[in-house]
């Protein structure tokens, strides 16, 4: 099971984008590109797994689904989560002037892809 590959591919593709971490909800990192930044990605990934759980938990006594992505926009940059399965996430960090409706499309096909190769 390649993980490192479809990690690095999407961190490549955009310049913008700072980091890519596929870690479990607890920020426990699998795989992350580039291996510089994975102190601070490993953080992102700690807090948006707690996110992605919370708001599962609300969404779920609301009588709603479960919550497969959060994506944090501020004025420097962007963080992305989403689920990759029940216990992985995806996190990538995206720089100033990054697309991310674009880049967001991107990691929804490599959380695809980590899905069914850790499946």
């Amino acid at each position: 099971m390649d993980v490192v590959s479809p990690v690095k591919r999407l961190a490549e593709r955009f310049p913008q984008i700072e980091g890519v971490i596929f870690a479990d909800l607890d920020g426990q990192q699998i795989s992350a590109h580039p291996n510089d930044s994975q102190e601070s990605l490993r953080h992102c990934a700690i807090f948006s797994g707690i996110a992605l759980r919370r708001l599962t938990v609300a969404e779920r006594l609301a009588g709603r689904s479960v919550v497969r992505e959060v994506n944090i926009e501020g004025t420097t940059g962007a963080l992305l989560a989403m689920m990759v399965s029940d216990e992985n996430q995806l996190v990538v960090a995206l720089g100033h002037g990054g697309r991310v409706g674009e880049v967001s499309a991107a990691a929804r096909r490599t959380a695809k892809e980590l899905e069914v190769l850790t499946g």
